[in-house]
């Protein structure tokens, strides 16, 4: 009888030691895979970071050239009102001369104009910074909740283990 108490008991420790072992390679798996999640959210948060960086580095100098186009059509602009007013003044000598000269100041009126139209429609088009930081949050998120939904987990079967035990 107390042979069978004493089998019983060891049978009945081995079991819990097994458990035990058990419980504790699945807390260092998941502090493993915690571990790797972490990793893998800053690599994001760098990635999302440099793609920030270069979007920002584009605008800046798509606003410089479109800044350059501005001065050089209004460099355009200053000079056909300079051509302007020194047509007026040879107008009244030669008028074959100036109807000449005033299609072309049209021409270029029209080809500044154009430049100028499509200046602004490019710059419409320009596409805004994408919002990228919604969804490294959303990832940021759900690696939160899974590792509260690990740790109730563990919790859990821990308690049930506990309360097993006592029993």
């Amino acid at each position: 009888m107390l042979k069978g108490f004493i089998d019983s008991s060891n049978e009945l420790g081995s079991t819990c030691s097994e458990y035990i072992s058990n419980w504790s390679k699945r807390g260092y798996q998941l502090t493993e895979q915690r571990r790797e999640f972490e990793k893998k959210l800053e690599e994001l948060e760098k990635s999302k970071d440099q793609q920030i960086k270069e979007l920002e580095e584009e605008i800046r100098e798509l606003e410089e050239a479109l800044e350059l186009e501005e001065n050089i059509s209004k460099c355009h602009l200053d000079a056909l009102e300079v051509a302007r007013k020194w047509r007026v003044r040879q107008s009244k000598e030669k008028d074959e001369n100036l109807e000449k000269a005033s299609r072309k100041i049209e021409m270029l009126e029209n080809v500044v104009a154009w430049q100028n139209y499509l200046t602004n429609k490019q710059l419409q088009e320009l596409p805004p910074l994408p919002k990228k930081q919604n969804k490294f949050k959303l990832l940021t998120n759900k690696v939160k909740s899974r590792i509260k939904q690990a740790k109730a987990i563990t919790q859990e079967k821990f308690n049930t283990y506990i309360l097993q035990k006592d029993k």
